[in-house]
């Protein structure tokens, strides 16, 4: 890891999503949270994107975890099916 961090520090995530995903979810968590023992709004959101991490996990990579790298994803809001338009830099 880089930047002072180390694997299980915690760090700020920030996307963009669309109002109303954003108010079902909090809809969800609000109305669940007690019963599911989420300690918070990010824990929720924590374990919803761990879901969905071990899913791909499982699915493309042998229910293995992706090699990967500190380096910066891309920005942006996306276009209308919800990924960014500009390709990578290579």
């Amino acid at each position: 890891m880089t930047h002072g961090t180390t694997a299980d520090s915690m760090a700020s995530v920030s996307f963009y999503i669309r109002a109303s995903d954003r108010a079902r979810a909090r809809n969800a968590y609000r109305g669940t949270a007690e019963v599911e023992t989420d300690h918070s709004w990010s824990d929720f959101l924590t374990k919803a994107i761990l879901q969905e991490v071990s899913r791909r996990e499982q699915l493309h990579n042998a229910g293995e975890p992706f090699d990967g790298s500190d380096e910066p994803l891309r920005p942006g809001r996306g276009n209308r099916r919800g990924f960014a338009c500009r390709p990578l830099p290579h």
